[in-house]
């Protein structure tokens, strides 16, 4: 019985149909712009113009490969991509080398378009690519190296956070030809304006001994009014408003969010009840010729017309200072503010009170700052 040899298939691939092993790299990762705040923005200014940063990028592949690349990041309109907190940057290529030759960029519509006229510097635009390029023809190489520049703004609004942030954009560098990718990353942390404040008196009301036959027996009894000075000085105009808790939550004679408590007697009954109290007249915030109160229920999404009114401040509500009246458009950025704050007890009657020994008022509250 005759047997045939066996059979022996060879497939060769020609090495211009394996694609090229590419490295991309950029460097630094990320771009940082460290931390920045609003004393950075000039008064009235709408961004914040940021430091130019600059980025290498590099290419290395086995074999000569197609260099082109494309950025994938989100796009704002034709020129600009988006930073995440509300801003937005370009990116310019430039000092293009190939295999140690400086060369010229081109900008491509998609992979393996015809290229655009070259240029020594040239902007990246969202949804296209750039390559280097020889005599108008894209050039293949083994290594790629060039300079990102990075020139971006940060909007005004962008500072308005109420704790401190960190912020990262990124973007997609790709080589269609080599499937090699990268990542552009981009850094920043923003922080609050800082603001002081001080009360006058190390914030203690004391109204001494007073006599339980100064005060009524059957219906409450209001003392006179007193005063302490308030200054709030922030490193940088800020946007903020106040809010009042009640450090003796409970012992109000009144349920209502503008009474705090004095405390309890011996006998656990509710001492009385006090309010603190803004007088728009008597408050001056830097070079305003005027300010006005306004009020928001919802922690500042959302304002109440100023006004010159008197008003006090409440638990849930927070409370602004505006630069004009019959307006609902919030509080106005302030850098030092000074007020005069007026406190406004009430006792309840000495016969529902506990008169076997001295009653000590104990009334506290914290006066809060909420960045806006």
């Amino acid at each position: 019985m005759n047997t045939l040899p066996p059979l022996l298939l060879l497939f060769v691939l020609p090495l211009s149909a394996m694609a090229a092993e590419c490295r991309l790299q950029v460097s630094p990762d990320p771009l940082d712009y460290g931390t920045l705040d609003r004393s950075r923005l000039e008064a009235g200014s709408p961004g914040l113009a940021l430091a130019k940063k600059t980025a290498q990028l590099s290419m290395s592949c086995n074999d000569p490969a197609d260099l082109s690349l494309f950025y994938s990041a989100n796009g704002l309109d034709k020129e600009r991509f988006a930073l995440a907190g509300s801003g937005h940057y370009r990116l310019q290529a430039s000092d293009a080398f190939v295999d140690g030759v400086r060369v010229d960029l081109a900008r491509l519509d998609q992979p393996g378009a015809v290229p655009a006229p070259a240029n020594a510097h040239l902007n990246w635009q969202p949804r296209s690519g750039i390559t280097p390029v020889a005599a108008g023809k894209p050039l293949k190489g083994r290594n790629l190296n060039l300079t990102l520049v990075l020139e971006g703004e940060l909007d005004a609004q962008a500072f308005a956070v109420r704790e401190s942030t960190q912020f990262r954009s990124t973007g997609q560098l790709h080589a269609p030809a080599s499937g090699s990718t990268a990542e552009l990353a981009i850094h920043w942390q923003i922080i609050p304006a800082a603001c002081t404040p001080s009360l006058s008196q190390g914030g203690v009301v004391d109204y001494g001994r007073i006599t339980s036959q100064s005060l009524n027996s059957d219906r409450r009894t209001r003392l006179p009014t007193r005063q302490l000075n308030l200054s709030i000085n922030c490193d940088s105009p800020a946007r903020y408003a106040l809010r009042m808790h009640d450090n003796r939550d409970g012992s109000s004679l009144v349920n209502s969010l503008i009474f705090y408590g004095l405390g309890r007697d011996g006998a656990e009954n509710r001492i009385g009840l006090y309010e603190v109290q803004f007088d728009p007249q008597s408050i001056t915030a830097d070079q305003l010729a005027a300010v006005y109160l306004t009020q928001s229920t919802a922690g500042g999404i959302g304002w109440s017309d100023s006004g010159s009114e008197p008003r006090s401040i409440a638990d849930t509500t927070v409370l602004g200072f505006s630069d004009e009246a019959m307006t609902a458009k919030g509080p106005v950025a302030i850098r030092n503010l000074n007020a005069t704050v007026n406190i406004l007890p009430v006792i309840a009657p000495t016969n529902e009170l506990d008169n076997r020994q001295d009653i000590q008022l104990d009334g506290s509250g914290t006066l809060e700052i909420i960045y806006l």
